[in-house]
């Protein structure tokens, strides 16, 4: 080799070595050591990543440490805790997200809440957090609000886990993240005591193992506009009104499981616009979506609408009012109007629900009506209509096998369509129609009103059904007649009685009469039923009185005639008796 060719090679040699070194030294420099105490305010950034915390480390109180785009924050194995008194935020962006591995994150009670005016206080953005481990916590929050969105969790066995205790309240926002884990033990998100406000928004929750879950426990949840794939089951729990609107659950195990610990009547729970499929699993009984209040006196205002169960996979219900009832004899309606189910046959759906009309021990009764004949695919409630479909049943006390079906409907005009599905492939489109039932059974008859150029679309439905006896839902052929409300109060008067009030009608047993002026005379009443036939006479209403009351609890339901007479003055109305 000439002495050029040897010097070229040493020269290369030489400044590759050197290159190699000042590479090192700039690795080594662009690793940073984190102390177990932070006491001064930081700035992390992508000159010192990673940031490698190798024991539990605490931010002191009245400190602030900024975590920026493309940081590292790394442990050496996935029992470290980076316990927070003071202020952390962590400021990714979606082209340089921030990873965090095998790292828990305490927020203490101490430590800043995030404030949405400042932009100060808890905060991460665009991170991808990993911690490992069955029991760790990727975010742990006590006490204090804070806002986490647009962050990927990975095989987290608590993704976000939220506290709140008796004598303290928080916020807590988890929006756009993504949860994936591969594991099937995962809880994404996992919240328990009662005063914590959680909004969960826009975030996929993606499970491929079969198992774990998601466990919400707070005072106000808002659950919107989420994905649930692959869960074991989704647990959710108000302590407050609470709303879970537009969301996607799917492949889950167990369904979607809701309890009410409110006892105030003026909150809300609301169940709306949610697409819910795939649920369950062969011969197991779990219902898509149960909701039980845990206060069995006080049901809130609830409301099931606009929902779609498809695919339901076990063996059990599709909804499953689970809430014990106190008093047998008595039921509370419930909300489950305008919903989807598939099937629009009512006899069908009632075999989807679960209710007082199956097991007298369980307190609501759903009210499925207005049923939708397509999937709701929107996210927020029609306009109201301006009209309402209702009706009630009264036998006809002169016919035993007449059935009277009081219109009871509001909002309608001379331009409104009715629509009378009888339950036995019969229809008529007549407002006050008369239809006859030849066949044994019992039948779901329905009342549509519709008028487009005037938002008007309701539809009722109640069962009906006589026996050979006359007794109301069981077998037998008999015939319903329509009539409208006000033909319940028909006036005759030998001599100007001046108002007359008859309350409540119909009745359930009890009744009010109450006049404008009281007479020096004694009043007698007489009712009657429709054939004409004296069922009770009492001198009940005294002279001077203006008040009295009748006890109707030993009639049988149906149409009665009351007549108060009192001196030459007549008084006679039509009352329903409907228990």
């Amino acid at each position: 080799m000439s002495i050029k060719a040897r010097l070229m090679k040493n020269t290369f040699t030489k400044t590759l070595t050197l290159g190699l070194l000042l590479l090192g030294a700039l690795s080594l420099k662009a690793q940073t050591s984190v102390p177990a105490l932070i006491t001064t305010n930081q700035v992390w950034d992508i000159s010192g990543s990673p940031y490698n915390l190798s024991q539990n480390t605490f931010i002191d109180q009245g400190v602030s440490v900024k975590i920026m785009p493309g940081v590292e924050v790394l442990t050496p194995n996935g029992t470290v805790k980076l316990m927070v008194d003071g202020e952390l935020q962590a400021h990714g962006t979606v082209d340089s997200m921030i990873h965090m591995d095998s790292v828990q994150i305490e927020f203490m009670a101490k430590a800043v809440s995030y404030d949405s005016a400042t932009g100060a206080g808890a905060y991460f953005n665009y991170c991808y957090i990993t911690p490992s481990g069955i029991g760790k916590r990727g975010i742990y929050v006590a006490g204090i609000d804070a806002k986490i969105e647009n962050c990927t969790f990975y095989n987290t066995y608590y993704g976000i886990y939220v506290f709140s205790g008796s004598q303290s309240s928080n916020k807590v926002e988890i929006l756009n993240c993504v949860f994936d884990d591969y594991t099937g033990t995962s809880f994404p998100i996992y919240s328990s005591g009662q005063n914590a406000d959680l909004i969960v928004r826009g975030n996929q929750f993606n499970n491929f193992g079969g198992n774990g879950g998601m466990y919400l426990y707070g005072r106000t949840l808002l659950i919107q506009e989420n994905v649930f794939n692959g869960q074991n089951r989704i647990n959710i729990n108000a302590f407050g009104s609470s709303f879970i609107n537009c969301n996607e659950f799917k492949n889950l195990r167990f369904g979607v499981q809701t309890r009410s610990y409110i006892k105030d009547s003026t909150s809300t729970f609301e169940f709306t616009h949610n697409t819910l499929d795939s649920i369950g699993y062969a011969g197991w009984t779990n219902a898509m979506l149960s909701f039980s209040p845990v206060y069995d006196y006080s049901i809130p205002q609830v409301r099931f609408n606009y929902n779609n169960f498809l695919s339901y996979l076990g063996t059990g219900v599709k909804v499953d009012l689970s809430a014990g009832n106190p008093t047998p004899t008595t039921s509370i309606p419930v909300d489950l109007k305008k919903n989807y189910w598939v099937s629009t046959d009512s006899t069908t759906i009632e075999g989807f629900i679960m209710d007082y009309n199956d097991d007298i021990k369980l307190l609501g009764r759903a009210d499925f009506s207005g049923l939708l004949v397509s999937e709701d695919t929107t996210c927020e409630d029609p306009e109201p209509s301006s009209c309402e479909a209702s009706f009630y049943l009264a036998i006809d006390t002169s016919n035993l096998y007449n059935v009277f079906v009081v219109n009871t409907s509001t909002g309608t005009t001379s331009n409104t369509t009715y629509t009378w599905d009888f339950g036995d492939n019969s229809t008529s489109t007549q407002e006050n129609p008369t239809h006859s039932y030849g066949d044994f059974g019992k039948f779901r008859l329905c009342l549509t009103l519709y008028n487009a150029n005037e938002n008007c679309s309701s539809t009722f439905c109640d069962s009906i059904g006589l026996d050979s006896n006359g007794n109301l839902y069981k077998n037998g052929a008999f015939t319903i007649q329509v009539l409208r409300d006000w033909e319940l109060t028909s006036i005759t008067s030998a001599e100007d009685f001046g108002a007359v009030k008859v309350y409540p009608n119909p009745s359930k047993g009890h009744l009010m009469i109450e006049v404008d002026e009281a007479s020096n005379e004694q009043g007698n009443i007489e009712v009657f039923d429709m054939a004409g036939k004296m069922v009770i006479s009492t001198n009940a209403f005294e002279a001077g009185s203006r008040f009295t009351s009748l006890d109707l609890s030993e009639l049988t339901d149906g149409i009665y005639l009351v007549r108060l007479k009192q001196g030459q003055k007549i008084y006679t109305t039509k009352i329903a008796v409907n228990r």
